[in-house]
């Protein structure tokens, strides 16, 4: 198993510690299908892309966008998590074609628990 697959399926396993819906989309033929479905206790439904990122940017490819944006047009939740391949540090963006770590939530990144900071992500949106 890869690193961004370890760290989808643990972020999944988080979740779900925390009483959440969460599965993982693996399906190479299903071509712009968001990796995770996730639903944790009093918040939204939430589709997620997860990338690692090299650099300072991550982003879900032109179909995957396109996936989210209906999904977000029929009332739903997207987002772009990234984890940083060196130090597993997470960061969640709100739904983009392009996601810089500098503008992600929390600033500088979260070293975990990453359910949590997931979860505290859907609050701190709440309330902007």
């Amino acid at each position: 198993m890869n690193l961004e697959s370890k760290l989808k399926t643990q972020l999944v396993a988080d979740c779900r510690g925390l009483g959440a819906y969460a599965r993982r989309h693996e399906d190479r033929y299903a071509i712009g299908l968001l990796d995770l479905a996730i639903k944790l206790p009093g918040h939204p439904h939430l589709l997620a892309e997860g990338k690692l990122i090299p650099h300072q940017s991550f982003a879900p490819t032109l179909r995957q966008f396109e996936e989210g944006q209906r999904y977000i047009a029929a009332g739903g939740l997207c987002a772009l998590i990234g984890w940083d391949p060196k130090t597993k540090v997470m960061y969640v963006h709100e739904w983009a074609k392009t996601a810089l770590r500098k503008d992600s939530f929390p600033p500088g990144g979260s070293y975990g628990p990453h359910a949590e900071t997931l979860r505290d992500w859907l609050i701190w949106r709440m309330t902007k």
